[in-house]
């Protein structure tokens, strides 16, 4: 589970692993219910810090309050074997906790939330028109579009043609990986990782030694408060620094440099969460402008495509 989130697959086509292929039992089946995984089961799994023998902190929720996206804030090693390392851990909350973490029908779209409206910046949704209602071609019957909300006069009215937006991304993303040579991974990468986990483990090891601290009264309240902050806070930017390494995880193992081979794996091999978990790590920003007036085919002037330094 772990690994095929890692590799880039999202929550849903990882619980469709699990109830049509895995054969794993949910964790209610036996207690009077159906053995249905759900993709909030899967991802209170990956986010626990059980699984990789960690202790997390438990506080009782006020009404109204969810946990954070990443999980309970973890204390340290427990007493128990894991089943992932602490350092796969780190790195699935990182990608919980990321600024550009995108959620959505993502398993189902290449490009829902991806593309954004070039007049209002929302992340655009995938429609069809009923019946090819607009044009015979597949083109006009799958599209995407800004969605118009009551509540935000600047929203809606921008469409374009799903299946040629699609392929212009495709064609570019391919043409990008064919030019490019990925740098090594091995030694640069091990060396972010581990100096990551090693802030990490450090500034966990504080917040440990200030709560004992502050129980024997050595520490005043605003002083274990400071402190705790201040180890947060290394926390989190380790974190977000193994988000980064993620994100280059999803480009590991592509035949790089071999178009061929590329343009075989994006039809016939890459599922729609891998293809998108690669678009996430190549760009940056894919805009779609409104169409000029009087036009009413795809033109490719109307699509900004930016990739990642």
């Amino acid at each position: 589970m772990a690994d095929r989130f890692l590799a880039g697959q999202s929550l849903r086509s990882i619980t469709k692993w699990l109830n049509e292929e895995s054969g794993m039992p949910s964790p209610r089946a036996g207690r009077g219910t159906r053995s249905v995984w759900y993709p909030t089961t899967v991802k209170s799994i990956l986010t626990s810090a059980r699984i990789s023998g960690q202790r997390a902190y438990q506080p009782t929720l006020r009404p109204g309050e969810t946990e954070p996206p990443q999980g309970r804030e973890i204390l340290g090693p427990g007493n128990w074997e894991p089943i992932i390392t602490p350092e796969e851990t780190a790195r699935i909350r990182a990608v919980f906790a990321g600024p550009d973490r995108r959620v959505g029908a993502s398993s189902i779209n290449l490009l829902s939330a991806i593309a954004t409206c070039g007049r209002c910046g929302a992340g655009l949704v995938a429609g069809r028109h009923k019946d090819g209602r607009g044009g015979s071609g597949p083109n006009k019957r799958f599209y995407y579009r800004c969605a118009a909300i009551p509540a935000y006069p600047e929203r809606g009215g921008l469409t374009v043609a799903g299946i040629a937006l699609n392929d212009l991304v495709r064609d570019a993303v391919i043409a990008r990986l064919a030019a490019t040579e990925l740098p090594a991974t091995g030694e640069s990468a091990g060396g972010v990782v581990g100096d990551a986990m090693g802030r990490i483990t450090a500034a966990r090891q504080r917040m440990e030694d200030m709560a004992r601290d502050y129980g024997a009264g050595l520490l005043t309240r605003g002083e274990y408060h400071a402190g705790r902050t201040a180890a947060q806070h290394t926390v989190r930017d380790a974190e977000l620094l193994l988000g980064k390494v993620n994100r280059g995880a999803a480009l590991t193992g592509l035949p790089v440099g071999d178009e061929a081979a590329l343009r075989h794996a994006w039809d016939v091999e890459w599922s729609v969460p891998q293809k998108r978990a690669i678009l996430t790590a190549l760009i940056d920003t894919l805009t779609v402008y409104p169409v000029p007036k009087g036009t009413n085919h795809f033109r490719p002037d109307r699509v900004q495509l930016i990739f990642k330094a």
